[in-house]
């Protein structure tokens, strides 16, 4: 029974399959059928079942494989270096050190002014910079040594004197001698001192990467706290200090309000050093930005390792033969106006038109001046870009370079003549005084251009440098304003009861400062009467700037202009 029942049962799946197949077969006859009323009607399909009329079938479509994923982190130059770094001990110091002299540079310069504020700002920068730098394994070359003396007398120089035309020379070459001399200190130029990538590499560490790196404060702070400094004694300090800053500034108020004398205390002591809430916002807001560029500059300067020692240079193929010809005619017309100068100035002759030798002089040195400029770049293109044989320049090329220095030793010469004439005539000014002193350091270079002509070995780009130091220190060390004032009160007195008595312009010494006391009181003493009124407004205008004078912008002249200052109103 069984048995009869399986087979049965096989009977009827096979009945069942049978039937699917057979509805199988119906339903691709029907697809067929509509392929095909579908070619009838629309056009031929492929066999991917894409239309395609009248071309070939269209290839079956294959995806490309999945890329791997390989995206990678931008990265920074050297930044493995300088962030390193950033969890040492000393760069958590050198930020709080540079947020301190910001506000202190805030405090004494920005408010203050050229004076006693930059030697002693600048003494302070290099006490902790020089402290930093000496925490690095690589040493410091001997160049960099020796370039802390034209700083410091660079930047004492600002108390040595008041110039404003003095103290704008300084600051342009502080600019590029305290970069330097931190790059060379760091070892973070592996060139030779005064050189150009010795100048590339100054401006890139100076400017280009600390902008790269402005995160590197914040990474040293962060890293310092998270790495146990909050339990340090110097970071609670550091911490209650600033916290009791804006409790001391209620409580003083409070004090000052509630008791006369001690506000009247507080009040000469706030005017002495000139201190108010804003100024101390100020302050702060300024000593932390600051502080963000030089300690980011510093950690860059001091985490960088010395690179290799690259080489600058410039190809030299310009043609002699032409560069030879254009100095043949230039010299034809330099010694043409040599020969004239030669007769009018030197030798005595009598000038055209009738001029006096002051108009003369007057005439034609801004003129000359140029001429020095031109003649300069000449000078240096000759030097670096004509083709040179085993170092050298062509024998013609440095015949007539040296005669085209020659004849422009006579535009210097004539050049120093006529301002010397119109000074005699003129009396002194700081910018008479200041333009004689760069054509005198023409002069020098020129000399230089001449060793280097024929000495190709000579260094002529550090023997400019050593010139230009050694002059901006000489005029540095000598008080310009008492000079001019000196020269033309002198002058004044000498001409007096000569058949040519001089003028003098007294609004122009009281514009010379303090430094011109000594000289204004001497000529009112020996003045003849009806100039002393104006001599006596020159004197009062002089102690008005003196009185307006704090311990920031002071410099070393004012302490005897204080004692000579003192009686003028006294005087009848």
């Amino acid at each position: 029974m069984s048995d009869k029942f399986i087979q049965n049962s096989s009977n009827e799946s096979n009945g069942a399959e049978s039937q699917v197949a057979a509805e199988d077969t119906v339903q691709g006859n029907n697809a067929a059928q509509e392929t095909q009323t579908r070619q009838g009607s629309n056009g031929s399909y492929n066999q991917y079942g894409n239309q395609n009329i009248g071309g070939p079938p269209y290839p079956q479509y294959q995806p490309y494989p999945p890329r791997p994923y390989s995206y990678e982190p931008y990265k920074r130059v050297e930044q493995d270096d300088i962030l390193g770094h950033v969890s040492s001990k000393q760069a958590f110091a050198v930020v709080l050190l540079c947020s301190v002299f910001g506000v202190l540079f805030s405090a004494i310069f920005l408010r203050g002014g050229f004076g006693l504020s930059v030697p002693l700002l600048c003494t302070l920068f290099y006490s902790f910079a020089v402290w930093y730098m000496s925490k690095k394994d690589a040493k410091p070359s001997r160049e960099s040594k020796l370039l802390l003396i034209p700083i410091g007398l660079l930047s004492y120089g600002f108390f040595l004197n008041d110039n404003q035309t003095v103290y704008f020379i300084n600051v342009l070459l502080l600019l590029v001698l305290i970069p330097l001399q931190l790059c060379h200190m760091s070892q973070t130029s592996g060139s030779k001192l005064f050189t150009v990538q010795s100048a590339y590499d100054t401006i890139i560490s100076t400017v280009s990467r600390p902008f790269s790196y402005l995160d590197t404060p914040f990474k040293a702070v962060s890293q310092r706290m998270s790495n146990g400094v909050k339990e340090s004694r110097f970071f609670m300090v550091f911490l209650g200090a600033l916290a009791a800053l804006p409790l001391a500034y209620i409580f003083i108020s409070l004090f000052s309000v509630a008791d006369s004398a001690f506000g009247y205390f507080v009040n000469r002591l706030v005017e002495k050093i000139d201190i108010s809430f804003g100024t101390i916002l100020f302050d702060i807001v300024f000593g932390f930005l600051s502080a963000m560029f030089v300690s980011t500059w510093l950690i860059t300067l001091r985490a960088r390792k010395k690179p290799e020692a690259k080489g600058f240079n410039i190809n030299a193929s310009f043609n002699g033969v032409i560069v030879s010809t254009v100095l043949v005619i230039l010299n034809l017309i330099q010694l043409a106006f040599v020969a004239v100068q030669f007769g009018y100035l030197f030798a005595g002759m009598k000038l055209p038109g009738g001029m006096t030798y002051s108009q003369y002089a007057r005439s034609g040195f801004f003129e000359l001046c140029g001429v020095l400029c031109i003649s300069v770049m000449i000078i240096i293109f000759c030097l670096i870009f004509v083709k040179k044989h085993e170092g050298r320049l062509p024998k013609s090329v440095s015949l007539l370079l040296t005669l085209f220095i020659a004849c422009n030793f006579v535009v210097v010469v004539s050049a120093v003549f006529r301002m010397l004439t119109y000074i005699k005539v003129y009396d002194l000014s700081v910018k008479r005084f200041m333009v004689t002193w760069l054509i005198v350091i023409f002069a020098l270079c020129l000399i230089g251009a001449v060793i280097k002509i024929w000495s190709p070995r000579f260094n002529l780009p550090v023997y400019v440098v050593i010139v230009t130091l050694i002059m901006t220190a000489s005029v540095n060390l000598v008080n310009v304003n008492r000079i001019i004032a000196e020269y033309n009160v002198d002058c004044y007195i000498q001409s007096i009861g000569t058949d040519k008595p001089r003028d003098i312009d007294t609004e122009y010494l009281a514009a010379l400062g303090p430094s011109a006391a000594k000289a204004t009181l001497r000529l009112y003493e020996n003045c003849q009467p009806s100039i002393r009124p104006g001599v006596k407004k020159a004197l009062n205008r002089q102690k008005n700037q003196l009185d307006s004078k704090s311990w920031k912008n002071m410099c070393i002249y004012d302490i005897e202009a204080s004692r000579i200052l003192e009686g003028v109103n006294e005087l009848t």
